[in-house]
């Protein structure tokens, strides 16, 4: 059974507990391989045979430890991003928001408003559920002041966080 094989060294188990490196000038050679009536690739014990183009003196048992684990890679990307919302007449931001943790605004739901129309025209940097607002024109930490900021001012400059 060949745990490595390319063009440089071979790693060959010819145990659980054991592997054999054969080296030929660059060349690699495997052994052991065997396979049971179900398909599935073992390991079989027994006696080292040097392989043609090989003396027992180059062939070298040492013990090795093998763990195959397949994983499936999960990358959290948290991103920061701005964006800017002029209010126009009385035209509403159109998000839901949660306060709950009292220092930033979680967006809930977008709906119809100035917000959706900024998806619209930007959408690489669309205001999603689940987005946190950080601050907005320079307040931060608060999330009651941060919602007094966007009733009051015109002009909104939000720092969003998407984490994900």
């Amino acid at each position: 059974w060949c745990l490595a094989q390319g063009s440089g060294p071979a790693i060959s188990a010819s145990s659980p507990s054991a592997a054999v490196l054969w080296v030929h000038m660059g060349a690699a050679q495997c052994c052991c391989h065997a396979q049971d009536s179900a398909g599935d690739k073992e390991l079989k014990s027994g006696t080292i045979e040097s392989p043609p183009g090989f003396t027992k003196s180059e062939v070298v048992e040492a013990p090795v430890a093998v763990e195959v684990k397949e994983t499936k890679a999960a990358v959290d990307v948290t991103r920061e991003y701005n964006v800017v919302i002029q209010k126009v007449g009385d035209r509403k931001l159109g998000i839901d928001v949660d306060l709950t943790d009292g220092r930033t605004l979680v967006v809930d739901k977008v709906g119809d408003g100035l917000v959706s129309d900024w998806n619209d025209s930007n959408p690489t940097l669309e205001v999603r559920r689940g987005d946190r607002i950080l601050e907005i024109n320079g307040t931060t930490g608060n999330a009651q002041q941060l919602t007094q900021v966007c009733k009051n001012d015109n002009r909104l400059e939000i720092l969003l966080r998407r984490e994900g």
